[in-house]
């Protein structure tokens, strides 16, 4: 068995990066209770299937500064 890690590599003074739903993905609105990641040097397991992360500083994700992550 194995682990797909994704690395998020970014300066946590600006950006950050939350795991979110496909609704929040698709609003850019992190729901309640939401994992946020902010060491600059991130590295999150990802669960099998899709994965949706946003940066939540104002306008960032609005910008495009999200992904969305399938895992095998």
């Amino acid at each position: 068995m194995y682990f797909v890690i994704a690395v998020f590599n970014y300066n946590p003074s600006i950006h950050n990066a939350v795991a979110v739903n496909r609704a929040g993905y698709s609003s850019c609105k992190a729901p309640k209770g939401a994992n946020v990641f902010s060491s600059g040097k991130d590295q999150i397991k990802l669960r099998k299937g899709q994965n949706f992360f946003i940066c939540s500083y104002v306008g960032h994700c609005e910008a495009g500064m999200k992904i969305a992550v399938i895992a095998a």
